[in-house]
């Protein structure tokens, strides 16, 4: 299974405390991680979508601000 973290910088606190501490436990527990900073132009948010959606696999998307 997959789990893909959306946020808007991935220096924020937020996003270190929220997300990339857990991400050796989720690996750990079988899921590929990845995380992707959004961009503020709209054709980058596209390419993450994209990139999303070029699979079979599942994809739980959560979004950190």
């Amino acid at each position: 299974m997959r789990i893909a973290f959306l946020t808007t910088r991935l220096e924020k606190p937020s996003t270190r405390y929220r997300v990339l501490e857990y991400i050796p436990y989720l690996q750990k527990a079988g899921w590929e991680v990845s995380v992707f900073a959004f961009g503020r132009r709209r054709v980058d948010r596209i390419k993450i979508f994209w990139h999303l959606s070029n699979t079979t696999t599942p994809v739980l998307m959560v979004y950190v601000g």
